[in-house]
């Protein structure tokens, strides 16, 4: 390899860190406003489906909470900015980074997400929810159709 290479190599490296500590901030600064974020998206989005007093809200509640962050969404990853990284993690790590960041930037994004967690959750739902019985819900499906 050319020493003039070698140059420009180190060199956009030390571009590529800085823009990673640059994105760490960012991320840093949205931290406690991300989990806020999170729970007023699924309030809304319950609000969507849901009656108030429905008897499902808490598995709903806890359905969506876990499905955002299992995708990552609102969440904040620990990023190593203090450490030299080989290419390929600084590159991954950038990327999740910028992915996290359109998330808890841009209330587009916010939407789209709000708009697809209420299309999943109507859909699981059935149109009509049966009656309290001693405080419990129960939900019963009977067995004859999906039986081969």
């Amino acid at each position: 390899m050319r020493l003039l290479d070698r140059f420009r190599n180190a060199s956009r490296a030390q571009e590529e860190a800085e823009e990673l500590r640059s994105l760490a901030a960012r991320l840093r600064r949205q931290a406690s406003a991300a989990a806020d974020m999170r729970s007023s998206l699924c309030q809304r989005v319950l609000g969507q489906v849901l009656a108030p007093s429905s008897p499902v809200n808490g598995a709903a509640t806890a359905l969506l909470h876990d499905l955002l962050r299992y995708e990552g969404h609102f969440s904040i990853p620990e990023m190593p900015t203090d450490q030299a990284l080989p290419t390929t993690k600084l590159w991954e790590l950038r990327a999740l980074a910028k992915r996290r960041l359109a998330v808890l930037e841009h209330p587009e994004a916010q939407q789209r997400i709000e708009a697809v967690l209420a299309s999943l959750l109507q859909a699981s739902l059935p149109d009509r929810l049966p009656a309290l019985a001693d405080g419990v819900a129960t939900l019963t499906v009977p067995l004859a159709p999906h039986a081969p």
